[in-house]
């Protein structure tokens, strides 16, 4: 340096502290070994006034381990090529993901890797959210009622897993060797005098506040996490199981294991197994239910499988169980005779998020029954008969080979913002949401399980795009509907989804907003 030193003086040199670096304890002086210490005595003479001291670091990061939202414990590792955050998972908890943020919302960044093999980056901070054991265990729930015998019969059988929160990329069920997304949303729709139930799959996995049967004495049972943990906090997984496909005779018995992947990723099962029975009809308590009849214990599930979604699950107010069948269908209806050269099928060509495949369908309607692939951070807005998705494609009876092409907008539509209408304390709100122009056959919310239709926003002032960003195009319209909280209680909760119907007949639900009623107006 610039500064002078006198010969035969002894000096001390000490370690410093350097950023994003651990001292090692040790150093190195002159061409000695390692040696313990922070500091080491030089001393400069006039055949020795080049003197060098090295001092070990090394690079580390900080693991925090995260449950029921409180930290619980830290460490600091070196850093390393090949680290395994799953790993490190406190014994006797579930691994819930790697995230960069304390509430662990956001996924980290895992430096090309993934989190179960990467390079953590020096003085970077990793959460892990650990989720108690108590949770994703398998649960299942049985409704019955007499037949045309009169005879005791189960009439719905539903798997159910405890989940602690929304932030999944997927939750299912692995129901005799094959997985299952549990996607299924149940409807109430108004037939004649009669009330139905109908099941349609989401894009994605969804969650429920509770499961409800609706007894045919007018009654109902409800089911919450409370029911099946000894928690307060989390939802529950939800999946009907078609009666065709797995007990329709006596004797059935169905194996089933819950799992969900994580948001960065990781397919994680809680390890234990549950298989149940179906005993057919009889006259005997024991035909009300598909009951249990063991559990065994096996190795957890913990594998990297990569993540579809890296943002938080929408979570409904409840699951209609009634027994409506899951997979009904229309009579079939008789076969005629095929004319030479006639065929009863057709090729639709699709092109979908950069792939292109065939499917062969009989000829008529295919409103909802061609799945699409999906994109990360887009809606599917709808089917289309050319490139640039200006022309939106007729399905309601397809007579001839056709090409359709899958439409994508930003999720930035079907968010949700509000607008109070209150004196003194709320009276209603007044619900919006954007749109994609104006190829939708329906749209509106669903709020706490009950759907809305909208109306035109005519009464907002501003743009689509001002109210939800740059992503929102020109054509985009404001979509809203009012709905009245007179006599609701303070804390009454409100679940509200906005969701689009393409002109296909595909439903599209946005991204879940939660308002809860205050005392003068809403609160979130």
């Amino acid at each position: 340096g610039s500064t002078g030193l006198n010969y035969n003086t002894p000096y001390t040199v000490s370690k410093e502290n350097i950023a994003n670096y651990s001292y090692a304890g040790k150093y190195i002086l002159n061409e000695g070994s390692l040696t313990e210490g922070n500091s080491v005595e030089v001393t400069l003479t006039a055949a020795n006034s080049n003197q060098h001291v090295w001092f070990a670091y090394t690079q580390e990061f900080t693991v925090v381990h995260i449950q029921d939202g409180s930290e619980t414990g830290r460490e600091n590792y070196s850093v390393s090529a090949g680290f395994n955050m799953t790993e490190h998972v406190t014994a006797g908890y579930l691994y819930g993901g790697t995230f960069s943020n304390a509430d662990c919302t956001a996924v980290a960044d895992f430096n090309g890797g993934n989190p179960t093999d990467f390079i953590p980056k020096a003085g970077e901070t990793y959460y892990i959210w650990e989720v108690d054991k108590a949770y994703l265990v398998p649960k299942s729930l049985s409704c019955w009622e007499h037949n045309a015998e009169g005879l005791i019969d189960v009439m719905g059988f539903y798997l159910i897993a405890p989940i602690d929160r929304e932030y999944y990329s997927e939750v299912g069920f692995t129901v005799n060797g094959v997985k299952v997304t549990a996607n299924q949303i149940s409807s109430e729709y108004s037939s004649g005098s009669e009330t139905v139930t109908l099941y349609e799959k989401a894009d994605r996995a969804v969650l429920y506040r509770k499961i409800v049967i609706n007894r045919k004495d007018g009654g109902d049972d409800s089911y919450d996490i409370t029911s099946v943990t000894d928690k307060t906090k989390g939802y529950l997984a939800c999946y009907g199981v078609d009666k065709a496909g797995y007990w329709n005779e006596a004797g059935a018995e169905i194996t089933f294991i819950p799992y969900w992947v994580t948001l960065d990723g990781v397919e994680v099962t809680n390890g234990t197994v549950r298989t149940c029975k179906y005993l057919g009809a009889g006259s005997g308590s024991e035909n009300k239910l598909i009951g249990k009849i063991g559990e065994t214990e096996t190795t957890p599930v913990i594998s990297y499988e990569g993540a579809a979604y890296t943002k938080a699950m929408a979570v409904f107010s409840m699951f209609i169980a009634d027994g409506s069948p899951i997979n009904s269908a229309a009579p079939a209806e008789p076969e005629e005779p095929e004319e030479p050269g006639h065929s009863d099928e057709i090729t639709v060509t699709v092109h979908d998020a950069g792939e292109t495949y065939t499917i062969t369908a009989a000829k008529g309607d295919l409103r909802g029954k061609i799945e699409y692939i999906g994109a990360e951070g887009k809606l599917f807005a709808g089917w289309y008969y050319d490139e640039r998705c200006k022309k939106p494609a007729d399905l309601a009876d397809v007579q001839e080979n056709i090409d359709i092409y899958a439409k994508y907008v930003s999720d930035s539509y079907l968010q949700v913002k509000y607008i109070e209408n209150f004196f003194f304390r709320s009276r209603g709100v007044y619900l919006i949401s954007a749109v994609e122009g104006k190829d939708f056959a329906e749209t509106g919310f669903v709020i706490n399980g009950e759907t809305v239709p909208a109306s035109g926003g005519r009464g907002v002032r501003y743009s689509a795009s001002y109210l939800f960003g740059g992503e929102i195009n020109k054509k985009a319209r404001i979509i809203a509907a009012e709905y009245s909280l007179y006599g609701a209680d303070e804390g009454t909760e409100l679940s509200v989804i906005p969701y689009w119907v393409t002109a296909d007949g595909t439903v599209v639900y946005g991204t879940e907003r939660c308002l809860t009623v205050g005392r003068y107006g809403i609160e979130e």
